[in-house]
């Protein structure tokens, strides 16, 4: 279950609703921008996720470049990430990203790719490896922009998840608004309601990140946005190095009838399922401030609930 309006659904909930210092609107590394457009206005950001164990997503980019935070209320979570620059096992993006050919479900990817997975821990650029953590009730889970993530339930679960725009991804965020406008989501079905239209979206923002930020800061992020992104570029570079998508790439078209098919011969090997012991949880970096160069990474945050 992901329910976006549960604050429309059951108010009360809303009353109880407040982001971890870190993340408020008023943080000193201008969190969650978005918020400058309205509630009405905004893209979709925050959702009431419950779930069995077992269940959860599959591997996923956040949309719009946004970061996030999750927020374990009941239950633990298993997460695994994997670096922007590197494609989890199964799992094939064009070029652009507006097409993406994954896994139908974590089971399947878990039985499929996980001795793949492990090879990839063992790889011997560090930064390349994925990272993992469970997430415990009160814990917090920060997810950087651009990274691919999937999460298991390793109980049954209820979380909430947050999405924004701060300064450290300020930059990617409006050349993405800018660029892609065909695959910015979350205001489509809301037009009407009030949400700003993808066409208009960056226009809008921009307008409201002058008053915000000043003339100066806003073209500096501007300027910013307008430089290559070297790291999306080489993606394609790295989907061909990995052993486990070849033999996908050489059918040139990325349709689900070939990953069917590259399942199937994936499912002629031996199953290899996932350990049960407690993964290392990533170690911490904080975001960049004003727009310089940082790299994100996840990391936990822990609350008392």
């Amino acid at each position: 279950l992901f329910e976006r309006d549960f604050a429309t659904i059951a108010p009360e909930l809303q009353e109880d609703y407040s982001p971890p210092a870190y993340f408020s609107p008023n943080a000193s590394h201008g969190s969650d921008l978005f918020s400058l457009l309205g509630n009405q206005s905004r893209p979709d950001y925050r959702w009431l996720i419950a779930g069995p164990a077992r269940s959860g997503s599959i591997f996923h980019i956040d949309p719009n470049q946004t970061n996030a935070w999750n927020v374990s209320i009941r239950g633990r979570k298993k997460w695994i990430f994997y670096p922007p620059d590197v494609s989890p096992p199964g799992v094939v993006s064009s070029p652009d990203g507006a097409d993406v050919a994954v896994p139908i479900s974590t089971g399947e990817w878990l039985l499929s790719f996980w001795k793949y997975h492990l090879e990839a821990r063992q790889h011997p650029d560090p930064t390349k490896r994925p990272l993992e953590a469970i997430l415990q009730p009160g814990d917090v889970m920060f997810v950087p922009h651009n990274y691919w993530h999937m999460v298991v339930n390793l109980d049954p679960c209820i979380a909430l998840t947050h999405n924004y725009v701060s300064t450290s991804n300020l930059s990617n965020c409006l050349r993405f608004l800018r660029d892609k406008k065909d695959q910015i989501s979350g205001v489509r079905d809301r037009v009407l309601e009030g949400a700003v239209p993808p066409e208009q979206l960056y226009e809008v923002f921009v307008e409201k990140l002058r008053i915000h930020l000043g003339e100066e800061k806003i073209q500096k992020y501007i300027t910013n946005s307008m430089k290559p992104r070297i790291e999306s570029c080489d993606r394609q570079r790295k989907i061909l190095m990995n052993p486990n998508e070849r033999i996908l790439l050489r059918n040139v078209k990325r349709t689900r009838k070939n990953v069917r098919n590259i399942r199937k011969e994936y499912r002629k090997h031996e199953a290899c399922r996932p350990p049960t012991e407690t993964i290392a949880t990533p170690s911490s970096e904080q975001e960049s401030h004003e727009g310089k160069a940082a790299v994100s990474i996840p990391f936990v945050f822990q609350f008392q609930l």
